[in-house]
């Protein structure tokens, strides 16, 4: 059975605090994530970069290798040739963050896709599954237990914190007098000064 590499790019943005993904209308009706087949001698990393900047124009950075995924399929653009083993690697990307929310891209590579105009546009992560192509469930799943589990976990700390913020103030020390004396030498402070204190802190500056 012949095995074909191939890589997809999960570009995930936060937008308005909510992390977005990456996708693109396909002019045959299918809304689908950048990915490609490896050429040969290829890297694994400089193939998902190229098939993202091919497909919808973006420059992304690799933030985390989620893995392989194995699809057994046939060949051909209508998978009903012989049958072949499909490797998927899966990469976590991001890109910048000043991206429009919808652009047209010409795309590059493959005779077949020069020809080819995509739409590329964002939706939101918690959601995409019911908008992408059902060839991707098993990528986006997996991007899901990711980047949802990070944000969660990151929201439940911040909760955690307001919860106990004056505990934090009881408990963070102070400043030793002489930092006090530095700035006020330093800067030519006088009594009833007043200043900015920038940073995590209760304030006690």
């Amino acid at each position: 059975m012949r095995t074909v590499s191939n890589v997809c790019a999960v570009v995930v943005v936060l937008r308005e605090s909510v992390p977005h993904l990456l996708v693109f209308d396909h002019p045959a009706g299918d809304t689908q994530l950048p990915k490609g087949t490896v050429e040969p001698g290829e890297d694994l990393q400089d193939a998902v970069r190229r098939e993202l900047l091919e497909e919808t124009g973006v420059e992304g950075r690799i933030v985390a290798d989620l893995g392989q995924w194995v699809r057994f399929t046939g060949a051909g653009p209508e998978e009903s040739g012989e049958p072949e083993r499909h490797e998927w690697q899966i990469f976590l990307m991001d890109a910048a963050a000043d991206l429009p929310a919808c652009w047209e891209h010409a795309a590059e590579g493959s005779e077949i896709e020069r020809c080819l105009t995509f739409t590329c546009r964002w939706l939101v992560l918690e959601n995409a599954e019911k908008q992408v192509g059902s060839l991707f469930s098993e990528v986006i799943h997996r991007v899901q237990a990711h980047v949802l589990e990070k944000t969660q976990g990151w929201r439940s700390r911040g909760a955690l914190f307001d919860t106990a913020a004056s505990a934090y103030a009881d408990g963070r020390p102070g400043y030793p007098d002489d930092v006090f004396d530095l700035l006020a030498e330093r800067y030519g402070l006088c009594t009833g000064a007043e200043g900015l204190e920038v940073g995590a802190g209760a304030g006690q500056a």
